[in-house]
């Protein structure tokens, strides 16, 4: 017991070192909290924020997905696809460290440390910035500040000047050997996102966002390469099939047999043509892919109180409705 202490108190002396060295850095130059939340493709704005700030400024970002264990939340999506690990702040890694530091007891209850957790939280908000945009952003960080990046930072025109920056700190699966055997051979398709679920079980989601209809992807599909198979990414396998079988590419047009999210973003991000629907999941592969041609639809929101510039200049807008 005598030596558990010992070592307790050796690291809370290396601790306090590191917080005043810290301390001493964020007064020369701020660091970057990048609050998470979302799904993979708000995560990957909010991760690609970071990034892009860090380098900017010559200093260091942390991801805190600290919000993306709560309920309702879909969990950190992006470790098992960046190149390079991020430092993450999560409940869990504060489990551990707190129990490496011998001050784990039965009686600290997990609620009690997400409270302590949400304490320090609050208490960085006070030390820090809270940005909402790359250019608070850069105003705080210009001044020395350390600062939280609390928002979705979908700002597509600052991510462009870095896109084969982020490209290279990401890495999808490779999926090429698949699409062939299901296409007979053929390595080069058509991609197409359908994205459905939440944006029509949802009230609230439905009213801000809308559904692509079903003449938005006939047309789109017109437009792009009819010599060439169509694989479909689908959220709602049913009404997507449902809608191949009844269309003009019913001898073409297949859906993705992928289990898992990141095989469908690198299928639409590797595709020739991709048609996507109004979902910042197709937004990534259209980003991150090399397309001869990009499909999207118009408008991206039902509330159009919301657009804010989501488009690319390449890409060929098709009405949704």
């Amino acid at each position: 017991m005598h030596h558990s202490v010992n070592g307790a108190s050796h690291e809370a002396r290396q601790l306090r070192s590191a917080s005043a060295e810290s301390c001493d850095s964020g007064s020369r130059r701020g660091t970057i909290t990048v609050e998470l939340t979302g799904g993979l493709a708000n995560q990957l704005f909010q991760w690609a924020a970071g990034e892009i700030l860090a380098k900017e400024f010559e200093t260091e970002y942390s991801l805190d997905a600290r919000k993306l264990q709560q309920a309702g939340q879909r969990g950190y999506q992006l470790e098992s696809i960046l190149t390079s690990d991020a430092p993450v702040v999560s409940l869990g890694r504060i489990e551990r460290f707190t129990w490496r530091g011998g001050a784990y007891m039965p009686s600290v209850s997990r609620p009690l440390l997400r409270r302590i957790s949400m304490v320090a939280s609050r208490a960085r908000h006070l030390r820090s910035s809270v940005v909402c945009n790359y250019a608070e952003a850069r105003d705080a960080l210009g001044e020395g500040k350390s600062i939280v990046l609390a928002s979705f930072f979908q700002e597509p025109q600052e991510l462009l000047k870095y896109r084969d920056f982020l490209r290279s700190k990401i890495k999808l699966p490779e999926v090429r050997g698949q699409v062939a055997r299901a296409t007979g051979g053929e390595d080069r398709y058509v991609a197409a996102h359908v994205r459905r679920g939440d944006y029509v079980s949802v009230g609230k989601y439905l009213a801000t966002f809308g559904i692509c209809s079903e003449s938005y992807y006939t047309t789109a599909l017109a437009q792009a390469n009819r010599d060439l198979p169509v694989l479909i990414a689908t959220d709602d396998r049913a009404w997507t099939q449902d809608f191949i079988d009844r269309s003009e590419f019913s001898g073409s047009a297949m859906i993705s047999g992928f289990e898992d999210h990141y095989s469908d973003l690198s299928l639409l991000a590797s595709a020739g043509y991709l048609v996507m629907s109004n979902s910042t999941f197709s937004w990534w592969a259209a980003f991150l892919g090399e397309h001869e041609a990009v499909f999207a639809p118009e408008p991206w929101f039902t509330d159009r109180s919301r657009e804010h510039g989501l488009y690319l200049d390449s890409w060929v807008k098709i009405d949704r409705d």
